[in-house]
């Protein structure tokens, strides 16, 4: 009798691509028992471009575990810790147990990483600060927890079926395990960049921030920032580093000049193309040469450069390396290169903000400077608006009238100072002039002292 392998299991209803999701509405479960945070993440969803959404509010596990045993199929899951029937991990578990295969995303108030790592390894696809919640943010969250959700599926869904089909494929499932490891690796470190951008303070602290955010959280063994320099050698200058072997960087010599030895390696290249470059067996690369005792001796086999770009133009490298070799499949230096990506956006958005504020800075000590000329003046300086109230009155009009600035400054300039004769004539005059018709007027102050005083306005 002939025999029927059978089918494999089916994959989830969400297993797809975050883009391929994008084409339909997505229907979003938020465990938040906080009115006012849950309405922040559905106003958050509203205003994020792309993005259609069905948002369904349970502020307890028991209406959470009620929806998802109904007939509601979600596509994920935001998850507040802290619930009136459940604290923490068991919130987690609650929601894991109802429904195994749903992508879930903390909603937590600290930045306590050791714990939020916790939650990752307890089958989280990422975690949102609350305070972090803006349209761009809670994009970037939702694309990475749904597709690190659909990798793990993916490669569980496969590890199923060897599984049925025969024993003797058990070296493929612990290969596909090994992918696995290294996708989510790649995928910590994504998700821990992407805080990094939003809460660095400067650009130096941003990059030693995603280098320990690679080696502390991802695991690699060294990452650091190569810049480019403009010397004749035109020789790399490292900005940040973190690792266990960053004494390989001791008296480093890289370049990225096209006719040097020492600009044919990875972050030469990186740097004189634009293009990430990989090195899977450090060992046999003859572009490594120059590096290569060196680097065996630190434990690394394999390592891969990808550019920083600003304004269309690479401006840095951003090296990474392991202690095995092959490590970087293609699919890990998608991932990689989004993160390097995601730095270069966030650099450039520090630059702009930098730039801003320096020209307010300038912006405010000008007219600082503009208004201790206006207010030193030996002439008579004031200044209104088109119905006559003072904006300006300066230390000459002061002495001229008695009048303190404080006194003046919100006033009708006419109704205190003119007499009611050459009131109407001279607000005429004054408006001609702030139309820009050239005219010369002369009419009476009168002082705080009641006395007149002839001035002659431009």
């Amino acid at each position: 009798m002939d025999t029927v392998d059978p089918p494999p299991p089916s994959e989830p209803h969400w297993s797809t691509s975050f883009d391929d999701a994008l084409e339909h509405r997505l229907n979003i479960l938020i465990v938040e028992d906080n009115p006012g945070d849950a309405r922040l993440v559905e106003e958050s969803l509203r205003d994020t471009e792309g993005v259609s959404a069905t948002c369904t509010v349970a502020d307890t596990l028991e209406k959470a575990d009620t929806l998802l045993h109904s007939d509601h199929t979600f596509s994920i899951a935001l998850l507040d810790l802290h619930l009136p029937d459940g604290e923490e991990e068991q919130c987690l578990s609650r929601i894991r147990k109802a429904d195994p295969d749903l992508p879930v995303v903390i909603l937590t108030g600290s930045e306590d990483e050791a714990l939020s790592q916790r939650y990752l390894e307890l089958g989280a696809q990422d975690y949102l600060l609350k305070d972090e919640i803006d349209p761009n943010h809670l994009y970037r969250t939702l694309r990475y927890a749904l597709s690190r959700a659909r990798l793990i599926a993916r490669l569980q869904h496969q590890s199923r079926a060897l599984e049925q089909a025969r024993q003797g494929l058990e070296s493929r499932v612990a290969e596909r395990t090994q992918e696995l490891a290294q996708i989510n690796r790649a995928h910590r470190a994504l998700s821990a960049a992407n805080h990094a951008v939003l809460r660095a303070t400067s650009e130096r602290a941003l990059l030693r921030e995603v280098c320990r955010v690679l080696t502390d959280i991802a695991g690699y063994k060294l990452a650091w920032v190569g810049l480019q320099k403009k010397d004749e050698a035109r020789t790399v200058a490292i900005a940040a580093s973190a690792g266990n072997a960053t004494a390989y960087l001791n008296n480093l010599q890289v370049s990225w000049h096209g006719e040097s030895p020492l600009g044919q390696g990875p972050v030469g290249t990186c740097l004189r193309t634009g293009r990430t470059r990989a090195i899977n067996n450090i060992e046999t690369d003859e572009t490594f040469a120059p590096w290569r005792e060196k680097a065996i001796q630190h434990g690394f086999r394999s390592m891969v450069a990808v550019p920083l770009f600003n304004e269309g133009a690479t401006w840095a490298s951003l090296a990474i390396y392991d202690e095995e070799a092959d490590a970087f499949d293609p699919e890990e230096v998608n991932l990689i290169k989004e993160l390097g990506a995601d730095l270069s956006f966030g650099v450039m958005m520090m630059r702009i903000r930098n730039h801003h504020q320096d020209a307010l800075r300038e912006l405010a000590e000008r007219e600082e400077t503009l208004n201790g000329l206006v207010e030193t003046a030996p002439t008579l300086i004031a200044m209104t608006d088109g119905s006559g109230t003072v904006q300006l009155f300066n230390s000459a009009c002061e002495q001229l009238t008695g009048y303190y600035a404080e006194d003046v400054v919100g006033k009708n300039l006419f109704e205190l100072l003119t007499e009611s004769s050459e009131r109407e004539q001279a607000k005429a005059y004054v408006r001609q002039i702030a139309a820009g018709t050239p005219q010369t007027l002369e009419f009476h102050w009168v002082t705080k002292t009641r006395q007149k005083r002839l001035i002659e306005w431009h």
